[in-house]
């Protein structure tokens, strides 16, 4: 290899390192019995064992027997097949479960190349959304109203024991699949179709009526709201709830026992949130808890209200804003704008991801406190109370 050679070889070997050094994943070469021959991380504190110990060491020294035995499942496919083998696994470090993913692939008869890269925010975040899902959904059972739930192509994936009862499907109907466009009459579907269009496009928020019909061919006035489901920021489906506008309201709100005898707060709160259902479920919880409550849907709405409920001279004890508002005044821009108006003015941070950095820190963004979305009653009610500092006569 001559000089020139050298150089352009160097540059190869430089190039290469340097975009690896880059890189945030762990690379094993393991042989096809779980020893480890070779590594590489720009971060050798990620290493679940001593750095000094891992040539030579095995998948057996780190994992439990059934497991290790896994990974070396794996590693002999990998070589036997060629082919680019993937999974994922869990280890407990220092009382904490961490996820990880490896990348397996083929570099001689008897090695593998692992690459291999920590998981566990995104674990953990899938997690919570599952949680937030089983916590909205819990408590759209007890809803008076039907509560609904659509892919991306409005075929029904969710909804709750009222929109059984309203429409007089069953879950078997729910799973052949029902697009939400075939609950509304056949005048009204092209008008309901460019409706949910533009709502997936966050350009229509107000609720739409329609002659609604039933499983039996029966039909009812019905007022729909909905908004887009976000998966990282697109539109993945519609969540909603339909109301039957032939139908009282004293008659779809179940009488309490302990109405007359609940207790009554003079706490007035603003509740800022572009979902309806959001706004109607937290406004209910704090108005069956005794307390005044008025809703916007984004940051003018409620900067708005704030300014207009000054001027009557009975401005919010507290305002719960929405982190996240498609097209719209966010809670954080809100905060500062109402805090312009009311340097005193008292906001709860709200998101439903409990992982956001002003959920764990709120009083960083000028926020008086925090609540993870979906809401339970007892615990929006307790912030609201220790916000406004309220004090049992």
């Amino acid at each position: 290899m001559n000089r020139e050679q050298k150089k352009i070889h160097q540059l190869g070997v430089d190039k290469v390192t340097s975009i690896i050094s880059a890189l945030s994943d762990i690379m094993f070469i393991i042989d096809k019995d779980g020893r480890f021959i070779d590594y590489y991380s720009a971060d050798p504190s990620r290493f679940l064992i001593n750095e000094e110990r891992i040539i030579g060491s095995s998948v057996y020294d780190i994992f439990p027997k059934e497991e290790a035995d896994r990974h070396v499942r794996i590693f002999r496919d990998t070589i036997e097949t060629e082919r680019i083998n993937s999974f994922e696994y869990s280890v407990t470090v220092n009382d904490t479960e961490r996820f990880f993913e490896a990348r397996i692939s083929k570099l001689n008869e008897n090695s593998v190349l692992s690459i291999v890269r920590d998981i566990t925010k995104r674990v953990s975040a899938q997690k919570a959304l599952e949680e937030n899902e089983k916590k909205f959904r819990d408590i759209a059972e007890f809803l008076p109203e039907a509560i609904f739930e659509t892919d991306s192509n409005l075929i029904i994936t969710y909804a709750n024991k009222k929109a059984f009862e309203m429409f007089g499907y069953s879950e078997e109907d729910i799973k052949k699949g029902i697009m939400i466009l075939s609950l509304i009459s056949k005048e009204d579907f092209a008008r309901g179709k460019a409706n949910i269009i533009s709502r997936f496009n966050s350009t229509n928020r107000a609720p739409s009526k329609y002659t609604g019909i039933r499983k039996d061919g029966s039909e009812f006035p019905i007022s729909m709201h909905s908004s887009p489901i976000l998966i990282n920021g697109k539109p993945d489906g519609l969540r909603g709830v339909i109301i039957d506008t032939s139908v009282k309201t004293s008659e779809r709100i179940p009488e309490r026992s302990d109405r007359d005898e609940r207790k009554s707060y003079d706490i007035k709160v603003l509740v800022m949130d572009d979902e309806f259902l959001i706004r109607e479920v937290a406004g209910k919880m704090l108005s069956d808890s005794g307390m005044i409550v008025e809703k916007a849907v984004d940051g003018e709405e409620a900067f708005e209200k704030y300014r207009s409920a000054m001027e009557n001279g009975r401005k919010f004890d507290v305002v719960i804003l929405d982190l996240t508002i498609p097209d719209g005044l966010g809670g954080i821009d809100t905060v500062l704008l109402l805090k312009q108006l009311d340097p005193e003015v008292k906001a709860i941070a709200s998101s439903g991801f409990s992982e956001d950095k002003v959920i764990n820190r709120p009083e960083d963004f000028s926020f008086k406190a925090s609540i993870a979305k979906p809401y339970l009653k007892d615990s929006l009610v307790e912030v609201v109370l220790k916000v406004v500092e309220y004090q049992s006569s």
